[in-house]
């Protein structure tokens, strides 16, 4: 039970990094080294980026993405924060607390049965995997489903399951949303299709992600070996994926530069 747990959040995890295109759009190129130079002289107002306005902190540049946040999870510390707080449309990214809330509320062995309500998520315009009526999944056949294919069918049935409806579900997803500390989010369906009521801020994104990193057996080192491990399709994203590759990625050149010190000081106390 164990390893399904690891296995789970690790293709959680790995759904979590694709979420983060929602937010942030972040390629390294070798045009952005070879800018390096007068990088630093391009960094952003505090208005835009707010972490600029702290004194004393590393000076970061504007990224393309319409907000973004890098977050210290033991501490919450914010080490780089565009519009985190903005509301933003999150898309699939919504099946992060889907199955958050079906892993806190359910075994993985569970039986579900696919009812109308699942599969009308075939032919909503949306990701689904053709289920079929009256069809059985265990518990984890469905997070996987959700994870690896974003499986609207299976999201709506594991919801139904679980909640005993899809809006007593959604009802939970917030409830446990405000758990977290989130304050800008509201959701109102388990799937992430468009709704003009539902929306997410990049700070409670992170929340979210880092609860689900965290439940139990599960994987919140990038660095470890079990992270390292490829488990099923979606943890391919972790092969060899440590939280300074992360970092990297994610946040421009000379701010890393500046970072990366205190970055790789604290990334020794974690990891193994």
């Amino acid at each position: 039970m164990m390893i399904k747990k690891k296995r789970i959040t690790a293709a959680l995890l790995a759904l979590g990094l694709g979420a983060v295109t929602m937010f942030s759009q972040f390629p390294v190129s070798a045009e952005e080294t070879a800018q390096n130079t007068d990088a630093a002289a391009q960094t952003a107002d505090p208005s835009v980026v707010v972490t600029n306005g702290i004194d004393g902190w590393p000076q970061a540049s504007d990224i393309s993405s319409a907000a973004a946040i890098v977050m210290e999870t033991s501490t919450n510390t914010v080490l780089y924060s565009k519009n985190a707080d903005q509301p933003l449309y999150p898309a699939s990214a919504v099946k992060i607390m889907t199955c958050l809330v079906a892993l806190e509320n359910s075994s993985l062995d569970e039986q579900i049965t696919m009812t109308a309500t699942g599969v009308a998520g075939v032919t909503d315009g949306g990701a689904n995997i053709s289920s079929q009526l009256d069809e059985v999944f265990t518990m984890e056949q469905c997070l996987y489903a959700i994870m690896v294919a974003s499986a609207n069918d299976i999201a709506l049935q594991v919801a139904e399951h679980v909640g005993g409806s899809v809006d007593a579900f959604v009802q939970t997803m917030n409830t446990r949303a405000q758990e977290l500390g989130c304050t800008n989010t509201v959701f109102t369906n388990p799937t992430g299709l468009p709704d003009e009521n539902q929306h997410i801020t990049a700070h409670d994104m992170a929340l979210i992600m880092e609860a689900a990193m965290r439940l139990p057996g599960g994987v919140y080192n990038f660095g470890s070996q079990n992270s390292r491990r490829t488990f099923d399709t979606a943890a391919m994203f972790l092969k060899e994926m440590t939280l300074s590759a992360l970092l990297q990625q994610l946040l421009p050149i000379h701010f890393r530069q500046q970072m990366f010190p205190a970055v790789n000081v604290y990334l020794q106390t974690i990891l193994p």
